[in-house]
């Protein structure tokens, strides 16, 4: 293709471009894509939407492939992880694991796990996360196993029987 044929054009408002760079904006401060209004979740909506629209890629067999060759080509020249970048460097997908209430508020007390699971915890306690974020998560809940996973006589706790199907549930292949 040319580079005429490769270029698109998308639209928005003032508005939405306002919202937009104050959300990339606090993105570059932070390190971290959290999103504090309706207005950054519905001018995201919008520019996908458009995108969807014009794309046909995301609807081929190869689509994998496509776009694994689409980030290779931007991200061409730059050295290492960017800065919050914890993407699977194998092929960058992510994974969603369902937890059960006494599993979310299990990983959400105590500081190993806490602030991974915050970073990673979508409603309707599901954790979505690379795996390299799941394997950090699950390192973390194997050290608390072996420190208040077990009684006296080395049998699981209740906290214990918890950690070790959050263990099984965080490996990813």
């Amino acid at each position: 293709m040319s580079g005429e044929e490769d270029v698109l054009n998308l639209v928005v408002t003032r508005d939405e471009a306002l919202v937009l760079c104050e959300l990339l904006a606090r993105f570059a401060e932070t390190d971290r894509l959290t999103l504090i209004h309706n207005a950054e979740f519905v001018a995201l909506s919008r520019l996908s939407g458009q995108l969807e629209k014009m794309l046909v890629e995301p609807l081929g067999s190869d689509y994998e492939v496509v776009i694994d060759s689409a980030r290779t080509r931007i991200a061409a020249g730059f050295e290492g992880l960017a800065p919050s970048v914890l993407a699977d460097t194998e092929s960058g997908r992510r994974v969603d694991i369902r937890l059960g209430p006494e599993e979310t508020t299990l990983l959400l007390s105590f500081a190993e796990t806490a602030a991974l699971t915050r970073s990673m915890l979508v409603p309707a306690d599901t954790l979505s996360g690379s795996a390299v974020e799941c394997d950090a998560l699950r390192e973390a809940c194997a050290d608390l196993l072996l420190r208040v996973g077990f009684d006296e006589s080395y049998k699981p706790t209740p906290q214990g029987r918890l950690l070790e199907g959050l263990i099984d549930k965080l490996f990813v292949e």
